[in-house]
């Protein structure tokens, strides 16, 4: 898991809203199990500081979550700068 050490503090948005908000930061990444192998992603959002646990395959999943804070519609694979708030 140190390899993924990296995406630690990065800036995610969601494609569609979780709880109203669509953007996150990364804070820690923890495996579920032993058995699993499973990453999972805790995500804080920034505007109220709540927590989302995300599994790491659907935080890579690009029909669900973007890196980066974007405005408006995320489309998968936009070009779009990021927003530096």
């Amino acid at each position: 898991m140190q390899k993924l050490n990296h995406l630690v503090n990065s800036k995610w948005t969601a494609v569609k809203p979780i709880d109203r908000s669509r953007h996150f930061e990364l804070k820690a990444l923890t495996e579920q199990t032993r058995q699993s192998a499973q990453v999972v992603c805790l995500m804080r959002c920034v505007g109220t500081r709540s927590l989302v646990h995300v599994c790491l395959d659907e935080l890579l999943d690009e029909d669900k979550w973007c890196k980066g804070w974007f405005r408006g519609e995320v489309r998968a694979g936009s070009s779009e700068s990021t927003d530096s708030e």
